[in-house]
């Protein structure tokens, strides 16, 4: 038995070594390099006007979570290419894309990042839940659970920091109804 346990210490000693030898051993915190990411398409977008800063940045997500669903990487000059060839299209509101041209032409996102983020990897390895969080704003407690597209903030839902309060309007039918019958309930 103890030169099973000699061999296996043998073997992971081996391992290590041959692991550190090819590189594998370069840690990547990939929540903080999707942060640092997802502020520079922040600051790529922050000139646009807005319906077409927020198309913009839902694509630029949704190309992330392709990549991310196939294990590729988002490369910064394919993902520029990208914004090129296939604008994203400016909306009416949120929840409808237009088929037009976008109104602005985008700058290119490769020439930005080169400029004003030198320090930006040129490949990232998307973090789907950061991905998502940036175009999604969620939160639960005990009693509440909400999601809602960060596009709605400051249009239908208002947040007021100063009382903690957050306001929705324009309440769909679907839940209105549904609020109606609950509360006629208590009645």
């Amino acid at each position: 038995m103890e030169h099973l346990k000699t061999e296996i210490d043998k073997s992971e000693t081996l391992l290590n070594g041959f692991v550190f030898f090819i590189g594998f051993t370069d840690k990547v915190d990939l929540g903080a390099e999707a942060d640092n990411f997802l502020k520079t398409v922040s600051d790529y977008t922050k000139d646009l006007p807005e319906l077409e800063a927020y198309q913009t940045k839902k694509y630029v997500i949704d190309y992330g979570l392709e990549q991310n669903k196939v294990d590729k990487p988002v490369i910064i000059t394919e993902l520029a290419t990208q914004l090129k060839e296939e604008p994203p299209l400016p909306a009416k509101n949120s929840e409808e894309i237009s088929t037009a041209k976008p109104a602005t032409k985008l700058p290119d996102f490769a020439d930005f990042v080169a400029k004003q983020k030198p320090t930006q990897k040129s490949e990232i390895i998307p973090d789907r839940s950061k991905l998502n969080q940036y175009v999604r704003i969620s939160g639960l407690d005990h009693k509440l659970s909400m999601s809602f597209s960060a596009s709605c903030l400051g249009n239908s839902i208002v947040y007021d920091s100063q009382t903690d309060n957050l306001t929705i309007h324009n309440i769909s039918a679907g839940l209105k109804s549904r609020l109606a019958k609950h509360l006629n309930k208590g009645s």
